[in-house]
C-alpha cells in the first residue's frame, strides 16, 4: 500500500518519504488547518474594537471567546465525527470549510451580541469537523511510527494560520475596521472548499463500511462508551478539559493584555503578537514532529509524556510574561511559552489514534475535542468573571492577575497526561 511506502523504524529519515497521493494530502489538509485556525483565533485580536463599538463587558466578550463558539463545537462533533467514521470524509470536510467561512464572514454585519454569538455559533459548528475528518484521513494514511510527523505537520498549518490571522487581523482593522476583516478573512475559505472537494479522493472502500444511516444511535453509542471504557483515554479527556482552559484563556486574552498593560495599539498587537505567536506556535510544532517519533519508535508512551513535559514547563513561561514590566522581554516570554507548550500536540494527537484504532478514529478526536472546548469556555469565562470582579480595586491590572487563574488547571491537567501514559500500552489498539 502507499503508506507502506514510508519507513517504519527508529533509524528512518527525519521526513518519510511520501508518494505523492500522501504528500497532496497532507498539504491539503494543511491548508485547511491554516483556515481552521485563521478564521478562529482572528476573533481574538478584534475583542477590544468589538467591546467598545457593541459596547459589551469583559465577562460578554469572554462569553464569545469561549462559549460562543465552544457549545456548538462540542454540540456538532460527535455527530460530525460519527458522520466522518462510516461516510465520505472529503464531501463532508468540504461542508465544514464553507460553512465556517462564511460564518466568519458574516461576524462583519454583527450588531449585537446575540447576532455576534450566532456567528460565532455558526464557526463553532464548521470547525467541529475540520479535526476529526483531517486526523481520520491522515491516521489512514500514515503507519503509526509516523503519525506524529503527519498530525504534528498539519498543526503547523493551523500554526501559521494563527500567524496570518493575528497579523492580518490588525493591518485590516486599522485600515478597514473590525467589521471587513471578517469578511477579507472569511470569504476565501470558499475557494478552499472547492479545492478539497476537488483535489482529494476519499480512500475509504464503501463496501466494507456499514452505512450512516444504518443504526446510527446505537453505533454511535457503542464507539462512545468503547473508547470511556479505557482507562488512559478518560484521563486524556480529563486532561483536555484542564489544559484547554489554561492555553486557550491565555490566548485568547492576550492581545487584549498586550493592548491595556503596555498600551500597544491594535495594529502594533496585530503585527508583533501575530509574528511573535505564529512563529512559535509553527516552529514548535514542526520541532515536535520532527523529534517525537525517534522518542515514540522506542517507547509509545512517550507519546503523551513529551506532551505532559511541555505542557508544565510552559506554565512558569506564561506566568513571567504577565508579569514582566518590559514589554520586548513579555514578547520573548510569549514566543517561548508557545514553542514549548505547543511542542507536545503531534505526539498527543498520535497517542489518540494509537488508542483509538481504525474503527473510531474520528470520534476519539470529536470527544477529545468536545473536553476541549468544555475547556475553553471554561478559561476565557474565568479570565473575563475574575477581570471584572477585580477592576474596581486593580484598575487595568485585574486583567493582568485574571490570566493567572487558569494556569493552576494547566498543572492539573498535566498530571492526567502521566496518568494516561501509564495505561497507554494496555489500551493500544493499533
Amino acid at each position: 500500500t502507499d503508506a507502506q511506502l514510508m519507513p517504519d523504524s527508529p533509524r528512518s529519515r527525519w521526513v518519510p518519504d511520501m508518494d505523492r497521493g500522501s504528500l497532496r494530502l497532507l498539504l491539503v489538509l494543511s491548508i485547511v488547518s491554516l483556515s481552521n485556525s485563521m478564521d478562529r483565533f482572528v476573533f481574538s485580536v478584534l475583542v477590544e474594537p468589538i467591546r467598545l463599538d457593541l459596547e459589551l463587558s469583559d465577562t460578554a466578550m469572554g462569553l464569545l471567546s469561549g462559549l460562543a463558539f465552544t457549545a456548538f463545537f462540542a454540540l456538532f462533533g460527535i455527530p460530525i465525527a460519527r458522520w466522518a467514521d462510516r461516510g465520505h470524509r472529503i464531501k463532508l470536510l468540504s461542508g465544514v470549510v464553507a460553512l465556517w467561512s462564511l460564518a466568519t464572514a458574516a461576524g462583519g454585519a454583527a450588531q449585537n451580541f446575540a447576532q455576534m454569538f450566532l456567528c460565532r455559533a455558526g464557526v463553532g459548528i464548521g470547525e467541529s469537523g475540520c479535526w476529526p475528518i483531517s486526523h481520520s484521513l491522515l491516521a489512514d494514511r500514515f503507519p503509526p511510527t509516523q503519525r506524529a510527523f503527519a498530525l504534528g505537520t498539519f498543526q503547523a498549518g493551523g500554526g501559521i494560520g494563527v500567524l496570518l490571522g493575528l497579523l492580518f487581523a490588525g493591518l485590516i482593522a486599522d485600515a478597514l475596521g473590525w467589521r471587513w476583516t471578517f469578511v477579507v478573512i472569511g470569504l476565501p475559505g470558499l475557494l478552499l472548499a472547492l479545492l478539497v472537494r476537488v483535489a482529494l479522493k476519499e480512500p475509504r472502500d464503501f463496501s466494507s463500511v456499514t452505512p450512516t444511516g444504518s443504526g446510527t444511535l446505537a453505533a454511535t453509542w457503542a464507539s462512545v462508551s468503547g473508547l470511556l471504557a479505557l482507562r488512559s483515554y478518560r484521563h486524556i479527556l480529563a486532561s483536555y478539559v484542564l489544559t484547554a482552559a489554561g492555553i486557550f484563556g491565555m490566548i485568547q486574552w492576550l492581545p487584549a493584555f498586550l493592548m491595556r498593560s503596555h498600551d500597544l495599539t491594535l495594529s502594533q498587537v496585530g503585527l508583533w503578537y501575530g509574528l511573535v505567536f505564529g512563529t512559535g506556535a509553527v516552529l514548535g510544532l514542526l520541532v515536535g514532529a520532527v523529534l517525537a517519533p525517534r522518542w515514540v519508535a522506542r517507547d509509545r508512551r512517550w507519546e503523551f509524556w513529551l506532551t505532559a513535559l511541555a505542557y508544565l514547563l510552559s506554565v512558569p513561561l506564561f506566568a513571567s510574561l504577565l508579569l514582566v514590566p518590559h514589554t520586548g522581554l513579555a514578547f520573548v516570554l510569549i514566543f517561548l511559552s508557545i514553542f514549548v507548550s505547543t511542542s507536545g500536540q503531534g505526539p498527543l494527537m498520535a497517542g489518540i489514534q494509537t488508542i483509538a484504532g481504525g474503527e473510531a478514529r474520528a470520534m476519539a478526536i470529536a470527544l477529545a475535542l468536545t473536553a476541549s472546548v468544555v475547556g475553553q469556555t471554561i478559561g476565557p469565562f474565568l479570565i473575563g468573571w475574575f477581570s471584572d470582579a477585580w477592576q474596581p480595586r486593580m484598575g487595568t491590572d485585574s486583567l493582568r492577575y485574571a490570566m493567572l487563574v487558569p494556569l493552576a488547571l494547566l498543572t492539573w491537567g498535566v498530571l492526567h497526561l502521566y496518568m494516561a501514559a501509564g495505561s497507554l500500552l494496555e489500551d493500544s489498539r493499533d
